[in-house]
């Protein structure tokens, strides 16, 4: 008989067996979240990859940039050397420069001066170096023959880039472009030269609107600081061949590094020669710290990052909720009806609705086998 199958003994071990099934229940959220977290890891990490590789390409988007920038304001130097080299050339071939006349070439120089406002000062100088006129003027003897640009023109006898230095007529920071004076029979009778000023390169600073703590530096080919922005006064004129960025700019020329610069802190640099019929003269870098040139991406990055985390969390946090609710007690609910059962109190009915999902097909078939056991009783 059927009662005979339900002894308080057998009773009794099911009853048993149903408790210690019942502990194990609590456990179902924690595992339906680490299933979540399980399915989480795997996107989270797809995004972070994604991210690194967007920001890989962002740097290289900023060298590109750059370099651009930095060929863009070279050009702008190659052409105001190209200007002093014209306006050399052109003086030149004067029939007073020629005749090495000192009043009619002092009032030329002036108005050329006057013409050229980015220039420091005009000069003009015998074969021997001494100076015959020049704008501003000079009040005394002055000779060139110990310059290096004049004894550089006197052997080659053709434009030339000189050094840094501080003029002697005009007292201040310049490059010297030379260009020679020949006579009828191509030999050298003089020398014009014209100081090149670096105030273009303040102003152009200030339009390229860099980011704070940037950089915008033009050094010669021995390395020494032709100007820098800003603190020019405290760079300009030093010479800087230990420098990591300045041994890259004249080692490659052209390109981007990520340098300490000559002040010690790390920049993004581009750099670009500046050139001058066809020789290099210089070369002009400029520098963007990295807090400037990564700190949007960063902020991106952290931001996509917090909302994957958030997002994660709130649905374990929604599962263990959902879980808890629903399937944990409509579970409970099972388990208590099945220690009812096995206690003897045949007929008893879950009270789930059946068509509550797979729960609800399980709790249909107990509701069922219990409502048979208690017809055949």
């Amino acid at each position: 008989m059927i009662s005979e199958r339900y002894s308080p003994s057998i009773r009794s071990e099911a009853l048993e067996g149903t408790v210690k099934k019942t502990r194990p229940l609590k456990r179902i959220p924690a595992q339906l979240a680490l299933l979540l977290l399980i399915v989480f890891i795997p996107v989270v990490s797809a995004n972070v990859f994604l991210l690194m590789q967007q920001r890989a390409h962002s740097r290289e988007h900023v060298k590109e940039d750059q370099l651009r920038l930095a060929r863009f304001l070279a050009k702008d130097f190659d052409s105001a050397v190209e200007s002093g080299r014209h306006v050399l050339r052109a003086l030149s071939q004067l029939s007073e420069v020629k005749r090495l006349d000192p009043r009619a070439c002092a009032l030329l120089l002036a108005n050329q001066l006057a013409h050229y406002p980015g220039f420091t000062g005009f000069s003009l100088a015998d074969a021997r170096g001494n100076v015959i006129a020049s704008a501003p003027p000079v009040s005394g003897p002055l000779s060139f023959s110990d310059r290096r640009w004049f004894q550089e023109l006197v052997r080659t006898r053709e434009f030339t880039v000189g050094e840094y230095l501080v003029g002697r007529i005009s007292g201040e920071p310049t490059l010297i472009l030379s260009h020679p004076v020949t006579g009828t029979e191509g030999e050298m009778k003089g020398a014009l030269a014209v100081g090149l000023r670096f105030d273009w390169l303040a102003s152009a600073a200030r339009d390229a609107q860099l980011p704070q703590g940037s950089t915008l530096t033009a050094v010669d080919s021995s390395s020494t600081i032709l100007f820098r922005s800003p603190d020019n006064q405290a760079w300009v004129g030093k010479s800087l061949p230990e420098s990591p960025v300045v041994r890259e700019i004249l080692a490659k020329g052209e390109g981007t590094s990520e340098l300490p610069g000559v002040d010690g802190v790390r920049r993004l640099y581009g750099y670009a020669p500046v050139k001058s019929a066809g020789k290099t003269v210089g070369y002009l870098s400029v520098g963007i710290p990295f807090e400037s040139v990564y700190r949007e991406e960063k902020l991106l990055y952290t931001r996509h990052i917090v909302t994957l985390l958030i997002i994660a969390i709130l649905s374990i946090i929604g599962a263990w909720a959902y879980s808890s609710l629903t399937l944990v007690r409509k579970t409970h609910v099972l388990v208590r009806a099945a220690e009812r059962l096995a206690a003897g109190e045949l007929g008893v009915s879950t009270g789930i609705d059946h068509g509550y999902g797979e729960l609800g097909r399980l709790a249909l078939a107990f509701d069922r086998m219990s409502g048979s056991l208690e017809r055949h009783q």
